[in-house]
């Protein structure tokens, strides 16, 4: 029952086109909370992970000789260099 009456509140108040322009507002203003601002990036492209498991093993590394190893090795620190002059890629 509270569901319902709040479930149509909710729709009737989303059907209202001067409270959708006022949210639009306070959106564009930046006045809307910001756990409100989540929630509609949140509907628009879904809740991102709580968390995401890795997994690394070294076995692949075992084999390599010296040279592929340092190889390897360097590549990972120009990797590690671009990503501090573009810190925007860490956080996608």
């Amino acid at each position: 029952m509270a569901k319902d009456v709040g479930f149509e509140f909710a729709q009737s108040m989303m059907d209202n086109a001067t409270y959708r322009a006022n949210l639009k507002e306070r959106l564009q203003s930046g006045i809307l909370p910001a756990m409100l601002e989540k929630q509609l990036w949140n509907y628009l492209y879904g809740k991102p992970a709580d968390k995401i498991e890795v997994e690394f093993s070294t076995d692949a590394l075992e084999d390599k000789s010296p040279e592929q190893l340092k190889a390897y090795l360097e590549e990972l620190i120009v990797l590690a260099a671009s990503l501090e002059a573009e810190p925007k890629l860490l956080e996608e």
